[in-house]
């Protein structure tokens, strides 16, 4: 969500809470590749959802395993 993230396209997301990380507004792609994939308990936060900025708390506490915003690599002539 955070790596195709656009404030324009005003798409609302499902939010979620990862009780085995303890944190809140994980997307959905990181719900499912970077939490229920490790085992963790996962519960619905928000159902929908327009946000004013790339919004995950998986990438912003660094539990991301997905390409996000944070470790995408740049790209040339930037």
């Amino acid at each position: 969500m955070t790596l195709n993230y656009s404030k324009e396209a005003k798409a609302a997301y499902r939010y979620f809470r990862c009780d085995t990380c303890k944190i809140n507004w994980v997307c959905e792609d990181c719900k499912e590749q970077c939490h229920e994939a490790q085992g963790h308990y996962v519960l619905l936060h928000i159902e929908s959802h327009v946000p004013e900025y790339a919004c995950c708390y998986c990438v912003k506490k660094n539990k991301c395993q997905i390409t996000n915003i944070k470790n995408a690599k740049p790209k040339r002539g930037n």
